[in-house]
């Protein structure tokens, strides 16, 4: 007999309110979307912290990171500064060796300074893997003197942007940032600029790091290396970067989906955000509500997504937004993203200040679940009642126990026991609900006796 009994674990209808309310504050903020683009970054942190700048990352739905090892992660935004034109992500799933991560010089730079930039350069067009170029510093401002930049003379190209700027250490003096627009230049003055580009100086971008908590590493510069030596010092924490805008507000600003020119075809009825979105749209959308009442799991994420890249949340809302996005991964059946989104979460709150440190885990451990990595998901179970003891928490490190024992018989009767332990637990905590224990003694029944029968102490029948 086969008992064909697949619950959606830990059902969040009162979480879900309770975030959703979290979400429902005024935030007041704008933003526009392009088309695709793309940039570069630099590893700054062993746990997958990336420096770029905040135009690279600016209103994106979602960061693709791509690593040289040809590993790709999607990043979360951890804070930007617009006015220094400075940001720090994250790929949560990502664990960097500390040969991977870049160190900035600690000691001022000179003119005339040789310098190397690397980076990803017209992305789609040029070579995949990192593109190197090589100047001096021509000086020690940008444009009309500002203090915050250096004018260097290496090539650079769009896609460069984010990038590192090397001394002949290996170690980071600056973040690649802008170039002069040489034809503009030409129409106006009657000569064309040669190697004209700017960086951003390494201490204004300390500064930001500082501000923001972000550790990263420094040092004095005392070598002289070849260019080729740098590069390859710089290679493996050189990230390319890629801003993936969502398709509705891209439509809006280009043309009508199908129209002439427009490059696309038809879509659905419902975009997911008009051209022009108001934060009380997204915020609704986000927190799965609008005026059909239930838009689907696609309109959230891009709605939670332009939330969470605003820059604008506290962190309060920033967790439940992250939480929300989640659940429609969940939804979708992306686990993989659904338990980035929740680690990153968790990550925001480890001491629980947020209080939602206990949903996070337990919707992690449900993913996990849904993935058949029933190991992880007891973890997350265990970890999710020590902060909160709920019937929803036990019901599901229940069928975890009863899964691990289906799929690996290795101390089976133990697993076994702790799973009945759990249902009797999950019924204790919710008595007055008689759709969930109804729902809790069904499973119970069906599960044991499938994992009695994978014992053999019953027959198939």
């Amino acid at each position: 007999m086969l008992f064909d009994i697949t619950p959606r674990i830990g059902e969040r209808g009162a979480n879900m309110r309770m975030l959703c309310a979290f979400l429902l504050f005024v935030i007041s903020s704008t933003a526009e979307a392009t088309e695709i683009s793309a940039g570069s970054g630099l590893v700054i942190g062993t746990q997958g912290e990336i420096l770029t700048n905040s135009h690279v990352v600016e209103a994106c739905a979602e960061i693709n990171v791509r690593f040289p090892t040809g590993n790709s992660e999607r990043g979360v935004l951890l804070a930007r500064d617009e006015k220094n034109d400075l940001a720090a992500i994250r790929a949560p799933s990502t664990s960097i060796p500390a040969t991977s991560v870049a160190t900035f010089r600690d000691g001022p730079v000179r003119a005339g300074d040789a310098v190397v930039a690397l980076g990803y350069p017209l992305s789609g067009l040029l070579a995949s893997t990192a593109n190197l170029s090589v100047g001096n510093v021509s000086a020690l401002a940008g444009l009309r003197d500002d203090s915050r930049y250096i004018q260097i003379s290496a090539p650079v190209q769009p896609g460069n942007s984010g990038g590192p700027l090397l001394d002949t250490s290996g170690h980071v003096i600056g973040i690649v940032t802008a170039k002069l627009n040489a034809a503009r230049v030409a129409k106006f003055a009657g000569d064309i600029p040669q190697n004209v580009n700017f960086a951003l100086k390494v201490d204004v971008a300390r500064t930001f790091l500082d501000s923001k908590g972000i550790a990263y590493r420094k040092a004095p510069s005392d070598q002289q290396l070849s260019a080729a030596d740098v590069g390859d010092i710089a290679r493996p924490f050189t990230v390319h970067i890629e801003c993936q805008l969502t398709t509705s507000r891209v439509a809006g600003a280009a043309a009508a989906p199908g129209a002439p020119g427009s490059g696309r075809g038809p879509t659905t009825s419902r975009e997911p955000l008009p051209p022009n979105p108001d934060f009380t749209t997204v915020k609704m959308r986000c927190a799965g509500k609008d005026e059909n009442d239930d838009p689907p799991p696609d309109v959230r994420i891009i709605s939670c997504t332009v939330l969470i890249q605003s820059g604008q949340l506290s962190r309060k809302l920033l967790v439940a937004a992250l939480q929300l996005r989640g659940h429609a991964y969940d939804e979708k059946g992306d686990f993989t993203r659904a338990i980035s989104d929740y680690t990153e979460a968790i990550r925001l709150d480890p001491k629980n200040e947020v209080g939602l440190a206990s949903l996070g885990y337990s919707s992690r451990a449900d993913a996990y679940y849904f993935k058949k990595d029933y190991d992880r998901a007891i973890l997350d179970y265990t970890e999710a009642l020590r902060l909160k003891p709920e019937a929803k928490s036990f019901l599901g490190r229940a069928l975890a126990y009863n899964q691990r024992l289906v799929y690996n018989s290795t101390q089976a009767r133990s697993n076994l026991d702790r799973a009945n332990l759990d249902f009797t637990e999950a019924l204790r905590l919710n008595p007055n609900d008689s759709d969930f224990s109804d729902w809790a003694y069904k499973l119970r029944t069906a599960w044991t006796r499938r994992a009695m029968m994978r014992l053999g102490l019953i027959l198939n029948d």
